[in-house]
């Protein structure tokens, strides 16, 4: 992936503007062009859930390309960094437990 480092930055930020929005009990909605938009937003919405109720988050992760990606599939960035942790070294250091999804 190009920009990796951009990635992971702006990845941080937005999880920590979903986190603060979902623990604040307000709507998130997020939109954008690629799967790495899903690192941030989702790992934000995992986390304050996480707090909250002690329950792991679950996505359906619906794909609008013609590919229909998978569990196995997702985004090579995306899938590593949100369900296992393995991405969890620099840049995406930042990440945590609570920032995970559950596939089960």
């Amino acid at each position: 992936m190009e920009n990796l480092n951009l990635v992971s930055d702006y990845s941080c930020k937005l999880a920590l503007q979903a986190y603060t929005h979902v623990r604040n009990n307000r709507t998130l909605l997020t939109l954008g062009g690629d799967h790495s938009l899903a690192i941030g937003s989702i790992a934000g919405v995992a986390k304050a859930l996480r707090e909250a109720t002690g329950a792991a988050l679950g996505v359906v992760w619906v794909d609008a390309h013609a590919d229909i990606n998978t569990p196995e599939s997702i985004a090579r960035i995306a899938k590593p960094t949100l369900i296992d942790g393995s991405s969890r070294q620099p840049p995406f250091h930042w990440m945590e437990d609570t920032h995970k999804v559950d596939l089960s």
